[in-house]
């Protein structure tokens, strides 16, 4: 296993990262928070090469494509976790 990889585990775990919560019961979801873990994924990739060798204005236009999808996915994502917890409270 890469020790990069092994690391950022790692700091999840720390942090109390939950992947048992994970929505695995409907494909809508499931894309949902897939999409929207990429798109933050993307978002810190975007920003290591911004810092590296990437210009202004073309990371910019990276970050608004990326950030659409960061909204619609994540409030899919986030909606279905409160729905979620609602239920478990009733």
């Amino acid at each position: 296993m890469d020790p990069g990889l092994q690391s950022a585990t790692l700091s999840w775990t720390k942090l109390g990262a939950n992947i048992y919560e994970f929505p695995c019961n409907h494909i809508g979801h499931s894309i949902a928070a897939l999409g929207f873990l990429a798109s933050l994924v993307a978002n810190i990739a975007l920003s290591y090469y911004y810092w590296v060798s990437l210009p202004l204005f073309p990371t910019l236009a990276l970050f608004g494509a990326i950030s659409v999808v960061t909204i619609i996915t994540g409030r899919f994502a986030l909606d279905h976790v409160q729905n979620r917890r609602n239920m478990t409270l009733k």
